[in-house]
């Protein structure tokens, strides 16, 4: 298939790794949808993307992913308009060191990373499926410090009262992978294929939006990071690299295959995950 029938969805295209792989993607043609909080962002993300790209078939979706009620417009609203995909990029993350409870009822930095990639996907099986598409989850190495069974599955997504950001953080990730070798082992018979994916150590803006000491920590440290070009290269060659057809079920540092902790291999734990987050999120 040519890159030019493709459709393509990117989550968290305003800025970092999802700017820079929806500038990667739509300059192979086809059509590419981002999914961007709010308007305000999205737009000028939409029209930089299309006038650099001399691709006028950008699309503009928007849902913050804090809401289960956007994520579920959004993905009504991709399903109906693009039944066929052929690859999604879970890509939005944050990471956030003040305890922060959705209107959901849940973490944030677990919601917008992981629990809102897991209802996305669903929303878009039918597309997904339709294209025997690639799901390609941007997780990070720091899942090696997720810790899922230091407690109740559902207590760790609602946010513990003894909250710890860093903790939430890496296991947002370690969700992610588990999540992607669930969804590889449970849609390999549709022709999906879903891989993970370390972008490396880059000066993204994931930590922007907390204060005092977390901020100047932050901003020094990303003097020495790379830039997001590295993590958003990577993501856009396993949504459309060909040497990566039927390659399922993989954590990648970057583009290389990639160990990882073990508890992501827990199958068990896996499975555990997904009815716990889909319970979460309200699919039967």
């Amino acid at each position: 298939m040519s890159h030019r029938d493709s459709v393509t969805v990117v989550t968290g295209a305003t800025s970092g790794i999802g700017l820079d792989a929806a500038h990667r993607l739509a300059s192979l043609g086809g059509t590419l949808v981002l999914v961007c909080r709010n308007e305000a962002r999205g737009i000028p993300a939409r029209d930089v993307v299309r006038a650099a790209s001399h691709n006028p078939d950008v699309h503009l979706v928007t849902a913050d992913l804090a809401s289960f009620t956007q994520v579920r417009e959004a993905g009504t609203r991709i399903a109906r308009e693009w039944p066929r995909v052929t690859a999604l990029v879970n890509n939005a993350g944050l990471a956030n060191m003040q305890r922060t409870i959705t209107e959901d009822g849940f973490e944030l930095t677990l919601q917008v990373s992981h629990l809102s990639h897991f209802l996305l996907t669903h929303l878009l099986l039918d597309p997904l499926r339709a294209g025997r598409a690639r799901v390609v989850t941007v997780a990070s190495g720091a899942h090696w410090r997720g810790k899922l069974r230091r407690m109740g599955l559902e207590e760790i997504l609602r946010g513990p009262e003894r909250y710890r950001g860093l903790q939430a953080y890496c296991d947002a990730k370690l969700a992610n992978v588990l999540f992607t070798f669930e969804l590889a082992r449970r849609e390999r018979v549709h022709g999906i294929t879903a891989n993970a994916l370390h972008p490396g150590t880059l000066s993204t803006g994931i930590w922007d939006r907390n204060r005092g000491w977390h901020y100047l920590v932050t901003r020094l440290l990303k003097l020495f990071m790379d830039e997001p070009g590295v993590g958003g290269g990577a993501a856009a060659w396993l949504a459309t690299g060909p040497e990566l057809e039927g390659i399922t079920g993989t954590y990648f540092d970057q583009r290389r295959p990639a160990r990882t902790l073990p508890d992501a291999s827990d199958t068990a734990l896996a499975r555990e995950l997904w009815d716990v987050s889909a319970r979460a999120v309200g699919i039967a």
